[in-house]
């Protein structure tokens, strides 16, 4: 009597997430009003009031504070320097396209400006590993250069000397870098492609240490622009 009771409890244990998830099923066929969303007082007012002209303000402000500070030092949770890539790159990149819609010189040059700052700073932060922008880990005390950040830095770049093909406002406005850009984006990425494995379209790449992949969203993203469009950058300056 005592067994069998005790299998009928485990049974009923065993049964109980099975009708949790018929519940849940069944909570989730029957109408479901939308949830409430808290909406930010502001939101209104921010969208309603979003101009070309509000942007491109705000991109500049947020460009020129950023090129303001220096190029190492934004430690991440891991005690890696590595966060000023990311703001970098959003920021030049929507300057890249806010000047084909409102051909803002301005633009430009804060982009150009950011390029001789990462210029500077791969030169002064060279490793045995050649030039290029090192990511310092403070916790291991090591230093080494990574796909992603690399591709994070010069993806602006590659975007001005592109859109220079189509746009020539732009191509006036870089006339004179655009040599300079170029070896800037090719002695960045030089050496990297020994991390990469079977080279070419089904290649990947190895993290730093060397022990395992790096991650597919950081490389897919960013490798494969200045991989794929260098020569094409290349062909389209000459």
């Amino acid at each position: 009597m005592r067994r069998a009771f005790l299998l009928m409890a485990v049974w009923a244990a065993a049964l109980l997430p099975l009708v949790a998830g018929v519940r849940f099923v069944a909570a989730r066929t029957e109408p479901w009003p939308p949830p409430a969303i808290a909406i930010n007082p502001q939101a209104g007012r921010l969208a309603n009031g979003v101009t070309q002209e509000h942007l491109t303000a705000t991109v500049l402000e947020r460009l020129g504070r950023l090129l303001s500070r220096p190029v190492r030092g934004h430690l991440d949770n891991f005690g890696r320097d590595r966060l000023r890539a990311w703001t970098w790159t959003y920021l030049a990149r929507a300057a890249v396209q806010l000047h084909k819609m409102n051909h803002d010189p301005r633009l430009i040059e804060a982009v150009l400006a950011g390029a001789d700052g990462y210029e500077a700073a791969g030169s002064q932060h060279q490793a045995s590993d050649g030039f290029g922008w090192y990511t310092e880990d403070t916790r291991a005390g090591t230093a080494y250069r990574e796909v992603p950040v690399t591709g994070l830095i010069i993806a602006p770049m590659v975007d001005l000397l592109l859109a220079a093909r189509n746009d020539p406002k732009i191509a006036v406005l870089i006339e004179s870098r655009r040599g300079k850009l170029l070896d800037l984006i090719s002695r960045s990425i030089a050496g990297l492609d020994k991390s990469q494995v079977q080279p070419g379209a089904n290649g990947y790449y190895l993290l730093p240490s060397g022990a395992d992949v790096e991650p597919l969203n950081l490389m897919s993203v960013y490798a494969r622009l200045w991989r794929d469009n260098l020569d094409e950058t290349a062909a389209a300056i000459r």
